[in-house]
């Protein structure tokens, strides 16, 4: 979710949440400014999993003292890659 405003539902149920599973936030905020009316939002989650470096950037800005990870979205080039012209694989 990008916005956890939209669903202030569930984090008014985190106590009873939390006591149970850990919340986990997927955070997708990626552009300026940083949301500072969303920390108390992640200052309610056990984990927030940042998707770029900016997201984990505004993260810290925010609430520096959340759990947080980051974890690209994007496809890891060690895995995957574009053939070239005489590789194996091309033909």
């Amino acid at each position: 979710m990008t916005d956890p405003r939209f669903y202030g539902w569930l984090w008014e149920m985190e106590n009873e949440i939390r006591a149970n599973v850990p919340m986990v936030y997927y955070h997708v905020w990626d552009n300026y400014p940083a949301p500072s009316f969303n920390g108390r939002f992640y200052r309610s989650t056990d984990k927030v999993v940042c998707i770029s470096k900016l997201t984990k950037c505004i993260l810290d800005a925010v609430s520096p003292e959340v759990d947080s990870l980051y974890l690209p979205h994007a496809v890891s080039d060690s895995h995957y890659r574009k053939y070239k012209k005489g590789d194996p694989q091309w033909d």
